[in-house]
């Protein structure tokens, strides 16, 4: 016949194994450490199997623990990506710069085979919020307007290139050419050709108001 254990005898059997951890909490440790090194793939088997029969359970449960805890847990993964923008941002740039001429050649050939539904979504994206380019293209004008302009004759600036790119000095193709202003007109620079130069369109888009 099987015994039955009350709620209150199960308290007191928590209470005694919590008072034995707390009174010998290293040897436990090191017993548990002891016993993962030689029964790792057991107990990896025995999680999977758990977590495969218990997978609604346990995610219910994540999702429980994450509506109590939700401002906690923004809370330090903000403060976490705070503190470690600068080496995030120093990783990324060396990265970029270490796989750029991979990553270039990856670009080009999506763009290429991609071509006709690029500018599709590029058509559909103007026609839906014609508000942002025309508000851009405004505050384009408004700063050619604060600087010094001058008329520009471009196609002897692309002439002047040699066909090469002013940016990463590579020969051009024919996916895209832009005319870059060395000085970007947000940084005072004039719209003038000594201050134009032909360059990729990636380039141009990756160096943003930069100065290179």
């Amino acid at each position: 016949m099987a015994r039955v254990v009350s709620e209150e005898q199960k308290a007191k059997a928590r209470a005694r194994a919590l008072a034995y951890y707390y009174a010998n909490r290293e040897a436990v440790k090191a017993k548990v450490r002891a016993y993962a090194a030689v029964n790792k793939r057991r107990i990896a088997l025995r999680n999977a199997a758990h977590q495969r029969n218990n997978k609604e359970i346990l995610k219910a449960r994540q999702a429980e623990w994450y509506r109590r805890n939700r401002e906690k847990v923004i809370a330090r993964v903000t403060a976490s990506q705070r503190a470690k923008a600068p080496q995030v941002k120093a990783y990324k740039k060396k990265w970029w710069q270490s796989n750029r001429v991979e990553l270039l050649k990856k670009k080009d050939a999506y763009q290429a085979r991609n071509r006709d539904r690029i500018r599709e979504n590029y058509r559909k994206t103007y026609a839906s919020s014609p508000e942002v380019f025309k508000a851009a293209a405004a505050r384009r004008r408004a700063l050619k307007h604060t600087t010094q302009v001058e008329p520009v004759d471009l196609k002897r600036v692309l002439r002047k290139a040699n066909g090469l790119c002013g940016i990463c000095r590579k020969p051009f193709n024919l996916f895209g050419i832009d005319f870059d202003h060395i000085i970007p007109l947000s940084k005072g620079g004039a719209h003038a050709e000594a201050n134009l130069q032909a360059t990729h369109s990636r380039c141009n888009r990756s160096k943003g108001a930069k100065v290179i």
